[in-house]
């Protein structure tokens, strides 16, 4: 149940973050500033199969893991980073679906959980 209403926060969180992409190849959400990618880094990343997203810093290309309902224990046995399920005293997590991932999170690190860390 952790893990279903994690990957729901993670599908939320992702979806708040798409940014809208204007005539020039540019993404803008006109609320934000930093920096935006050119047109041949978008380009690069909807070939690789990614998304262009927006966090405080600026664009940057979204792409899934392919390892969403992998189980994990340590941030190196993922692609992206290894959720802790806070509270649990299993010590064991869950890959991240896609990375960059956005929101407030704590992760493991050789089993052991690590401050939350809030990334945008």
């Amino acid at each position: 149940m952790v893990r279903m209403t994690k990957l729901s926060i993670a599908a939320s969180v992702f979806a708040l973050f798409l940014g809208c992409s204007s005539d020039d190849g540019t993404v803008n959400d006109g609320n934000r500033s930093g920096t935006s990618l050119t047109k041949a880094e978008i380009n690069k990343c909807v070939e690789k199969g990614g998304v262009v997203t927006r966090g405080l810093s600026g664009e940057v290309c979204a792409t899934a893991t392919g390892e969403g309902d992998k189980s994990c224990t340590s941030n190196n046995q993922c692609e992206g980073s290894c959720l802790a399920d806070v509270g649990e005293l299993n010590n064991v997590g869950q890959c991240t679906s896609i990375e960059p991932f956005f929101g407030c999170y704590s992760t493991y690190e050789n089993g052991v959980e690590t401050a939350i860390v809030c990334v945008d």
